[in-house]
Order: C-alpha cells, then structure tokens, then sequence
C-alpha cells in the first residue's frame, strides 16, 4: 500500500533538501534529459558498496549512515516524498561533514513516491507503539496501513509481533 512507484524528476527531492548541506542532489540536465531518461550533473564522490575505499578516501561510513538513516526518515516522517531504491550503488559519499552528519549524494532517481498523510502518520505511530513496546497498537497501525487483512482481529498477532520485534530495539 506504501509503495506505488511512478518515474519522475529529482527536481522535488533536490526542493525538500535544499537546506540540508549534508545531503547533495545532483542537477538535471534538461538538454540532454527525455521523458525516459534522466541526466544530471557529475557526482564527486564514492559508492556506498565498499567501506575500506571510503575509510581510504578519508570518508567516515558511520557518518554516512547517519545520514541516510536521518535522511530516509526524513523522507518518509517529514516529506512523504522519498527515494524508493536507496541502496549503496544509488547513494555517494562526498567529501565533507555536518556535525556527525556525513556528506551523501542521492542518484537514480527512476524510482520516487510518497504516501498520504494518513499513512504518514500512522506510520510515526507505528514507531512510537514499536518503541513504547506495544505490540497491540503496532498490530491495528499494519492494519490501517493495509499490511493485514481488514477482516482479522490485529491484536491476535500482537504476541507474534512481540516474539519477532522485540529485541530489534
């Protein structure tokens, strides 16, 4: 129900993080762009894929992580507006730091979507109920986020959620 994903430009994604010094949008690059394919600008930096060649291009990868773990959350809690393929082949580290924020540049922008507000913040709740531990609550978000059927009674997987999720925490 979250994911439905369309094709678009980075246009948005670069709006929403323009303020953001730690999290670089390439340009597109309208001349050489199609309603099939998207140019932007170069990206400085180097793939997520390999944590040694970013330790030896002086690039911190727990400060990358942070960022895109704020970011992604960002995305989904802030915007409902995010990247919808965000692994290491689809994200750079740049030089440069924020705090405890590594720089991170976002490419492939093939794949974007949002959610509603409504699923946005059930979603947030959904966070807290897993936080504060209440499998209960966390069983009626999936329900009203459509990860389970409308027919059953949520609180009779609330023991299952507890035995699985539990100790992610």
């Amino acid at each position: 129900k979250i994911l439905k994903c369309v094709i678009v430009t980075p246009e948005k994604f670069a709006t929403l993080f323009k303020d953001n010094p730690a999290v670089y949008v390439p340009r597109v690059e309208r001349l050489v762009s199609s309603r099939k394919v998207i140019t932007t600008s170069w990206v400085d930096g180097i793939k997520l894929k390999d944590p040694e060649e970013l330790r030896a291009n002086s690039l911190d990868p727990t400060a990358l992580i942070r960022t895109g773990v704020t970011s992604a959350i960002q995305q989904l809690l802030e915007f409902g507006y995010f990247h919808a393929d965000p692994h290491p082949g689809n994200m750079f580290g740049r030089k440069g730091r924020t705090g405890d924020l590594g720089h991170l540049a976002y490419v492939d922008f093939g794949m974007m979507d949002s959610i509603s507000d409504q699923d946005r913040i059930t979603l947030t709740k959904a966070i807290v109920h897993l936080i504060n531990s209440d499998f209960t609550e966390l069983a009626y978000d999936f329900k009203k986020l459509g990860f389970l059927s409308k027919n059953k009674d949520p609180s009779t997987i609330s023991p299952a959620l507890k035995e699985v999720l539990g100790g992610a925490l």
